[in-house]
Parts: C-alpha cells; structure tokens; sequence
C-alpha cells in the first residue's frame, strides 16, 4: 500500500450528490478529514456537510491552495467545478461520488432548493486518480463500496466502520 503521506485524498462531486456521507465513512474508517469546526447555521444534513473554508475558495484566489501541502495524507472535499484549481505540485487520489439526474435532483428539491445542475467535465490530468463512487451503490452496499475506496487509495482504513458510518438504503 502507498504511504498516505504522499498524496491528498480528494472527495468530490457535484452538490447534494453524497461527498459529505463518503467523508464521514472515511472519517471513521480512521483517515483524518479536513473540515471546518463548526456547521453553518441551519444546514439541513445531520452529520454536517464537511466543509473546509480554503478549498471552498479555491476558484476564488488561487493562493488559497496553500494548505494543500498540508492536506497530505488527509481527505478534504473539493467540488467538481473546483478540481482544476487543485495545485499541481500534489498527488491526489479523488474518489468522485455521482449520482444519477433523477436522484440529484430529488436531493435538491428535497432541500428546497430547486433545480440542481450536472458538472460533467472531471478534470483528466497527470497527478488526480479518480474513481468513480455512484451515491445509490454507495448507500445500498456500503461495506462493498468502502472496501472499493480504501482499495483505490491504497490505504489501511477500518472497511467495516467505514460501512457502518454510511445508512443502508435499498436500490429501487
């Protein structure tokens, strides 16, 4: 297995597409996240949205990526959009969660907050793995899918606290 050391691990995807439920599986599986202290007020998610201030801004002033040197070996969220603004002097193993239209969009109405748009455009560069998580395989068969994440970042989590962090939905 690679040292986690060398590389940042990256959870990514579009809003409301199941980033946070991934952070904390890998939270719990025992790889320090990078999120900031306190929920924003009213956010409707239980468990938090995992947020981390710096790379929130990180299409906003690309000096903020400053504190990806100190984000090796941690997992932090980075949004879709956000991925091309991701220093290149860093490894990244970015495990991108989707869902399909139908249920980003339920999330989002869920939510009232209306129509969500799709990012589709996953940046393919020298330095970012990326592996492809689907929402719905991830909630309906946790242990499978986090024993698949920890496999592609080739490092020695807790696979079965990880599936036991995520809730258990069946496909329909």
């Amino acid at each position: 297995m690679n040292a986690a050391h060398e590389f940042v691990t990256v959870v990514s995807g579009s809003p409301r597409n199941g980033t946070s439920l991934l952070l904390r599986m890998l939270a719990a599986g025992g790889l320090e996240v990078l999120a900031d202290p306190e929920p924003k007020p009213g956010q409707p998610l239980p468990h938090g949205y995992y947020d981390y201030a710096p790379s929130l801004a990180l299409d906003v002033d690309v000096s903020t990526s400053d504190w990806v040197t100190g984000a090796l070996g941690k997992a932090v969220k980075v949004m879709a959009y956000q991925l091309q603004y991701l220093s290149p002097a860093c490894e990244y193993r970015v495990a991108f969660v989707c869902r399909s239209v139908e249920e980003a969009l339920g999330a989002w109405e869920s939510m009232g907050l209306g129509a969500a748009t799709t990012e589709a455009d996953l940046l393919q560069r020298p330095g970012m793995r990326t592996l492809l998580v689907v929402h719905g395989k991830l909630t309906a068969d946790p242990a499978a899918q986090a024993a698949r994440v920890a496999e592609f970042l080739w490092l020695p989590l807790d696979v079965g606290a990880m599936a036991a962090a995520a809730p258990r939905v069946e496909l329909r």
